[in-house]
Protein backbone atom coordinates (compact mmCIF):
# COMPACT_ATOMS: atom_id res chain seq x y z
CA UNK A 1 0.00 0.00 0.00
CA UNK A 2 2.04 3.16 -1.15
CA UNK A 3 2.22 6.08 1.32
CA UNK A 4 -0.39 8.54 -0.62
CA UNK A 5 -2.72 5.48 -0.75
CA UNK A 6 -2.52 5.21 3.02
CA UNK A 7 -2.92 9.44 3.61
CA UNK A 8 -6.09 9.05 1.36
CA UNK A 9 -7.08 6.52 3.80
CA UNK A 10 -6.37 8.24 7.09
CA UNK A 11 -8.19 11.03 5.96
CA UNK A 12 -11.36 9.76 3.95
CA UNK A 13 -12.08 7.97 8.21
CA UNK A 14 -11.34 11.22 9.38
CA UNK A 15 -13.96 12.74 7.00
CA UNK A 16 -16.39 10.36 7.05
CA UNK A 17 -16.26 10.08 10.77
CA UNK A 18 -16.85 13.82 11.53
CA UNK A 19 -18.95 14.74 8.96
CA UNK A 20 -21.25 11.61 10.03
CA UNK A 21 -21.28 13.04 13.51
CA UNK A 22 -21.77 16.75 12.08
CA UNK A 23 -24.54 16.14 10.43
CA UNK A 24 -26.38 13.18 12.65
CA UNK A 25 -29.21 15.17 13.57
CA UNK A 26 -29.93 16.56 10.18
CA UNK A 27 -29.62 13.40 8.36
CA UNK A 28 -31.97 11.47 11.14
CA UNK A 29 -34.38 14.49 11.24
CA UNK A 30 -34.45 13.98 7.23
CA UNK A 31 -34.71 10.51 7.66
CA UNK A 32 -38.24 10.47 9.92
CA UNK A 33 -39.57 13.45 8.02
CA UNK A 34 -38.75 11.82 5.13
CA UNK A 35 -40.68 8.37 5.93
CA UNK A 36 -43.80 11.16 7.14
CA UNK A 37 -43.57 12.86 3.80
CA UNK A 38 -43.52 9.52 1.94
CA UNK A 39 -47.08 8.43 4.24
CA UNK A 40 -48.32 11.91 4.67
CA UNK A 41 -52.04 10.68 5.14
CA UNK A 42 -50.88 8.78 8.70
CA UNK A 43 -49.46 12.08 9.69
CA UNK A 44 -51.93 15.01 8.29
CA UNK A 45 -54.50 16.65 10.38
CA UNK A 46 -57.89 15.54 9.28
CA UNK A 47 -61.04 17.17 10.27
CA UNK A 48 -64.68 15.36 10.63
CA UNK A 49 -67.70 16.95 9.15
CA UNK A 50 -68.98 17.39 12.80
CA UNK A 51 -66.18 19.32 14.17
CA UNK A 52 -64.59 21.00 11.37
CA UNK A 53 -66.93 24.25 11.91
CA UNK A 54 -66.39 24.45 15.42
CA UNK A 55 -62.61 23.94 14.95
CA UNK A 56 -62.50 26.83 12.41
CA UNK A 57 -64.14 29.32 14.63
CA UNK A 58 -61.63 28.70 17.42
CA UNK A 59 -58.85 29.20 14.63
CA UNK A 60 -60.31 32.40 13.68
CA UNK A 61 -59.80 35.94 15.03
CA UNK A 62 -61.45 39.52 14.73
CA UNK A 63 -60.25 42.76 14.70
CA UNK A 64 -59.79 46.32 12.60
CA UNK A 65 -57.04 47.64 10.58
CA UNK A 66 -57.02 51.69 10.38
CA UNK A 67 -58.84 52.37 7.40
CA UNK A 68 -56.45 54.71 6.14
CA UNK A 69 -54.13 52.58 5.38
CA UNK A 70 -56.52 50.92 3.11
CA UNK A 71 -57.05 53.73 0.69
CA UNK A 72 -54.39 55.55 0.26
CA UNK A 73 -53.93 58.47 -3.16
CA UNK A 74 -51.86 56.93 -5.63
CA UNK A 75 -48.33 58.91 -6.70
CA UNK A 76 -49.45 57.64 -10.51
CA UNK A 77 -53.06 57.12 -10.63
CA UNK A 78 -53.98 54.41 -13.07
CA UNK A 79 -55.82 56.64 -16.21
CA UNK A 80 -57.81 53.56 -16.79
CA UNK A 81 -58.84 53.40 -13.12
CA UNK A 82 -58.72 56.49 -11.53
CA UNK A 83 -60.87 55.41 -8.53
CA UNK A 84 -58.18 52.73 -7.52
CA UNK A 85 -56.52 53.33 -3.97
CA UNK A 86 -53.14 51.76 -3.12
CA UNK A 87 -52.48 50.01 0.22
CA UNK A 88 -49.52 50.56 2.93
CA UNK A 89 -48.31 47.18 2.94
CA UNK A 90 -45.57 47.54 5.35
CA UNK A 91 -47.96 49.57 7.95
CA UNK A 92 -50.60 46.50 7.33
CA UNK A 93 -48.55 43.29 7.69
CA UNK A 94 -47.07 45.15 10.72
CA UNK A 95 -50.22 46.12 12.59
CA UNK A 96 -51.77 42.92 11.78
CA UNK A 97 -48.38 40.90 13.17
CA UNK A 98 -48.68 43.04 16.53
CA UNK A 99 -52.57 43.28 17.51
CA UNK A 100 -52.90 39.38 15.99
CA UNK A 101 -49.43 38.07 17.08
CA UNK A 102 -49.10 36.38 13.69
CA UNK A 103 -45.75 34.81 12.78
CA UNK A 104 -44.49 34.26 9.30
CA UNK A 105 -43.56 35.31 6.29
CA UNK A 106 -45.41 37.57 3.91
CA UNK A 107 -46.86 35.49 0.78
CA UNK A 108 -46.80 38.08 -1.71
CA UNK A 109 -47.77 35.38 -4.70
CA UNK A 110 -51.49 34.63 -2.58
CA UNK A 111 -51.83 38.68 -2.28
CA UNK A 112 -54.90 39.73 -3.33
CA UNK A 113 -56.30 43.43 -3.52
CA UNK A 114 -59.91 44.21 -4.95
CA UNK A 115 -61.83 47.35 -4.59
CA UNK A 116 -63.78 46.41 -1.64
CA UNK A 117 -61.03 43.70 0.19
CA UNK A 118 -57.68 42.64 0.79
CA UNK A 119 -56.42 39.45 1.32
CA UNK A 120 -52.74 38.70 2.91
CA UNK A 121 -51.28 35.09 3.46
CA UNK A 122 -48.60 34.53 6.43
CA UNK A 123 -46.69 31.08 5.81
CA UNK A 124 -44.68 29.51 8.07
CA UNK A 125 -43.36 25.32 8.54
CA UNK A 126 -46.97 24.11 9.76
CA UNK A 127 -48.71 26.71 9.46
CA UNK A 128 -50.84 28.97 6.83
CA UNK A 129 -52.56 32.39 8.39
CA UNK A 130 -55.33 34.06 6.18
CA UNK A 131 -56.74 37.48 6.82
CA UNK A 132 -59.33 38.99 5.08
CA UNK A 133 -59.78 43.12 5.20
CA UNK A 134 -62.75 45.04 4.37
CA UNK A 135 -60.81 48.11 2.76
CA UNK A 136 -64.01 50.72 3.80
CA UNK A 137 -63.97 49.94 7.32
CA UNK A 138 -61.33 47.92 8.38
CA UNK A 139 -62.79 45.06 9.66
CA UNK A 140 -60.54 42.10 9.68
CA UNK A 141 -60.71 38.43 10.04
CA UNK A 142 -58.02 36.16 10.21
CA UNK A 143 -57.81 32.91 10.17
CA UNK A 144 -55.06 30.17 11.37
CA UNK A 145 -54.65 26.83 9.64
CA UNK A 146 -52.36 24.79 11.77
CA UNK A 147 -50.49 21.37 11.14
CA UNK A 148 -49.19 20.85 14.16
CA UNK A 149 -45.23 18.96 15.01
CA UNK A 150 -46.10 16.42 11.91
CA UNK A 151 -46.77 19.39 9.04
CA UNK A 152 -43.95 21.48 10.46
CA UNK A 153 -41.19 18.33 9.81
CA UNK A 154 -42.62 17.67 6.83
CA UNK A 155 -42.52 21.64 5.71
CA UNK A 156 -39.55 21.66 6.51
CA UNK A 157 -38.32 18.14 4.70
CA UNK A 158 -39.54 19.46 1.87
CA UNK A 159 -38.22 23.16 2.79
CA UNK A 160 -41.32 24.43 2.41
CA UNK A 161 -42.37 28.60 3.93
CA UNK A 162 -38.83 27.71 5.66
CA UNK A 163 -36.72 30.60 4.36
CA UNK A 164 -33.24 31.05 2.52
CA UNK A 165 -31.23 30.27 5.02
CA UNK A 166 -32.92 26.62 5.58
CA UNK A 167 -32.53 26.04 1.98
CA UNK A 168 -28.87 26.50 2.96
CA UNK A 169 -28.91 23.74 5.45
CA UNK A 170 -30.50 21.83 3.25
CA UNK A 171 -27.73 22.30 0.24
CA UNK A 172 -25.33 21.70 3.15
CA UNK A 173 -26.78 18.77 3.75
CA UNK A 174 -26.99 16.76 0.13
CA UNK A 175 -23.32 18.36 0.03
CA UNK A 176 -22.26 16.62 3.01
CA UNK A 177 -24.21 13.16 2.41
CA UNK A 178 -22.33 13.30 -0.75
CA UNK A 179 -18.58 13.82 0.63
CA UNK A 180 -19.95 10.59 3.37
CA UNK A 181 -20.94 8.57 0.53
CA UNK A 182 -17.32 9.05 -1.14
CA UNK A 183 -15.13 8.62 1.33
CA UNK A 184 -17.55 5.81 2.60
CA UNK A 185 -16.33 3.82 -0.98
CA UNK A 186 -13.11 4.58 -0.40
CA UNK A 187 -12.50 3.34 3.13
CA UNK A 188 -14.93 0.18 1.83
CA UNK A 189 -12.15 -0.31 -1.22
CA UNK A 190 -9.49 -0.79 1.59
CA UNK A 191 -11.22 -3.85 2.72
CA UNK A 192 -9.60 -6.80 0.45
CA UNK A 193 -10.96 -9.24 2.05
CA UNK A 194 -14.53 -8.68 2.11
CA UNK A 195 -14.01 -6.10 -1.20
CA UNK A 196 -15.99 -8.92 -3.79
CA UNK A 197 -18.96 -9.20 -1.80
CA UNK A 198 -18.98 -5.34 -0.87
CA UNK A 199 -19.67 -4.84 -4.92
CA UNK A 200 -22.02 -7.30 -4.88
CA UNK A 201 -23.62 -5.62 -2.53
CA UNK A 202 -23.37 -2.14 -4.23
CA UNK A 203 -24.72 -3.82 -7.41
CA UNK A 204 -27.66 -5.61 -5.82
CA UNK A 205 -29.04 -2.25 -4.33
CA UNK A 206 -28.50 0.00 -7.13
CA UNK A 207 -30.02 -2.53 -9.58
CA UNK A 208 -32.96 -3.40 -7.45
CA UNK A 209 -33.35 0.82 -7.22
CA UNK A 210 -33.29 0.72 -10.78
CA UNK A 211 -36.19 -2.00 -11.16
CA UNK A 212 -38.24 -1.01 -8.77
CA UNK A 213 -38.38 2.63 -11.04
CA UNK A 214 -38.37 0.80 -14.42
CA UNK A 215 -41.29 -1.65 -13.50
CA UNK A 216 -43.42 -0.54 -10.71
CA UNK A 217 -43.31 3.29 -10.77
CA UNK A 218 -46.30 4.48 -13.23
Amino acid sequence: MSPIYKRLLKISRLVHLYLTLFGLALILFFSLSGFMLNNESWFSKKKSNENESAEDERNTQRGKVDPKFLNLELEKPDPDHPERKGVDKFEVTESLRKDFQIRGAFDKERYREEEDRIEIYFVRPGQVVQVEIDRQTGETIVRTENEGWAGVMMDLHKGKYSGKLWSYVIDTLSVLLVIVSITGLILWSSLKSRGKWGALTLLLGTALAFGIYYFAVP
